[in-house]
């Protein structure tokens, strides 16, 4: 029987009797999942989390992240206008990435990216090379509002306020005015957090550019972040949106950073399993972990059913959820240069990607499925 492979990150979604779940993030082989224990949940509010821990020890660390990347300045990420010919200017759906370290830059789905003519988020799992060359990857636009440059003196503002959190990247650059001139001349300058559940379903699963604005409407009200331009971003900048979700984090951080072998967390939200991120190694979990957390700290509170009662999840069913995802046929295509193996199932769909002739990670998202899509609660 073959064993489970951490590789990156990956999602996960289903409607699941006893205890029903909305999305999950796995990055793991369609193996067995005998390599993983799950650990001591901790509460805070209506937010429940898992440790993973892995019962070898992974220290790989072959990956540069974005938030490396950007903070060292050798990533640079950019609108098509900003590094082709002005006549074929800026495209909604598609970004440059030039990656100059001396690894392969790791992007997960849903990096939230502040500048250019609006803020996007990528698409998919992505593995960029290192080169001097941009390579074009697939993006959607999270600020339905806004096509062209932003008042300077709001990117500043939101540059400030985002620097308050340590697990915000800001490109290297001398001041925040400078990164405000770059992100009017085409550059993203900042990644400010993760997209949450619904968005990430839109954009993987469905690829509709109005599905995610419609799932980012739909996360701006119910964290009352409504701006002119609806740009997501204003979940990570916004000063109360900040402290709600640092009363999140600052709990669940000193709970797990410190946990040995920890390789990804599953995560319930008022009683359902809400996703499991998992990656290849303790320290790529570890450098986006807090960027994830805050993921999970938003979706809780816009999903908070404050005074109702509801029973929590236990090992058992998390368990049982994660041997009962791995079952399904396989399709296989190709996005952003890595292949996908989607997997349909009864209660969702599955993706798993390969890269570099290895599985990279597994996105299924569970609900009903139907025809026009997937239904999820």
């Amino acid at each position: 029987m073959s064993t489970l492979r951490f590789l990156s990150i990956a999602s996960v979604m289903l409607l699941w009797a006893g205890c029903s779940t909305s999305e999950v993030n796995l990055s793991v082989s369609t193996s067995n999942l005998s390599d993983v224990s799950i650990g001591t949940p901790s509460s805070f509010s209506n937010l429940t989390i898992f440790p993973l821990i892995s019962k070898e020890t992974r220290t790989t660390d072959r990956f540069i992240t974005l938030d490396e990347g950007l903070k060292s300045g050798q990533v640079e990420i950019l609108e098509g206008g900003a590094v082709r010919a002005q006549a074929h200017g800026n495209t909604v759906n598609q970004i440059f990435v030039v990656n100059r370290s001396d690894k392969h830059l790791y992007l997960m789905p849903g990096e939230i990216l502040l500048g250019g003519d609006q803020d996007r988020m990528t698409s998919q799992e992505t593995i960029i090379p290192p080169s001097e060359k941009p390579i074009g990857i697939a993006a959607f636009c999270v600020e339905r509002g806004r096509w062209g440059s932003r008042n300077v003196g709001q990117t500043v503002q939101s540059l400030q306020t985002a620097q308050s959190n340590d697990d915000v990247a800001i490109a290297a650059a001398t001041a925040t005015q400078e990164l405000a001139q770059q992100a009017n001349a085409g550059k993203f300058v900042a990644t400010v957090g993760a997209a949450t559940k619904d968005v990430r379903i839109a954009a993987q699963l469905d690829k509709d550019q109005s599905k995610v604005w419609a799932n980012v409407g739909k996360t701006n009200k119910g964290n009352s972040t409504e701006s002119s331009t609806s740009t997501f971003t204003k979940n990570y900048v916004d000063k109360n949106s900040i402290e709600k979700i640092k009363r999140y984090s600052d709990h669940f951080r000193s709970k797990l950073d410190g946990t040995e072998k920890i390789v990804g967390v599953v995560v319930a939200i008022n009683g359902k399993i809400h996703c499991v991120d998992a990656f290849e190694s303790t320290p790529l979990f570890r450098k986006l972990w807090p960027r994830l957390l805050k993921s999970y700290a938003l979706d809780a509170i816009t999903k908070s059913n404050a005074g109702v009662q509801v029973a929590k999840c236990t090992k058992a069913q998390v368990r049982e959820f994660l041997d009962e995802m791995t079952q399904a046929k396989v399709e296989t295509e190709t996005q952003n240069g890595t292949l996908v193996d989607k997997r349909q199932l009864k209660m969702g769909v599955s993706f798993s990607s390969r890269w570099d002739e290895k599985k990279l990670g597994a996105s299924d998202f569970a609900g009903a499925v139907h025809d026009g899509g997937l239904v999820v609660d």
